[in-house]
C-alpha cells in the first residue's frame, strides 16, 4: 500500500496532484489552510474509493502545531 503527503492540497496544483495520486491508488494525507476545502477533497477522494486524512496546516506558520 502506497501513501503520499500532499501540501497545499485544498486548491490548485496540490488538489490536482492529490486527486491524481488517489486515482492511482495512493492513501493520502493532505494539508492546507482551509478546512472546508480539505473536507470537500476528502469526500471526493473517498467517494471514489480512496483514503484521505485532511490536516489543516499553515506551512508559513513557524510556531508550534497541535495535531
Amino acid at each position: 500500500m502506497r501513501t503520499a503527503i500532499v501540501t497545499g492540497a485544498s486548491k490548485g496544483i496540490g488538489r490536482t496532484v492529490a486527486l491524481k495520486l488517489a486515482a492511482m491508488g495512493y492513501n493520502l494525507a493532505v494539508t492546507g489552510r482551509t478546512e472546508t476545502l480539505l473536507n470537500e477533497l476528502k469526500m471526493e477522494i473517498e467517494t471514489g474509493g480512496g483514503h484521505c486524512l485532511p490536516l489543516v496546516v499553515d506551512m508559513q506558520d513557524t510556531g508550534p502545531t497541535d495535531l
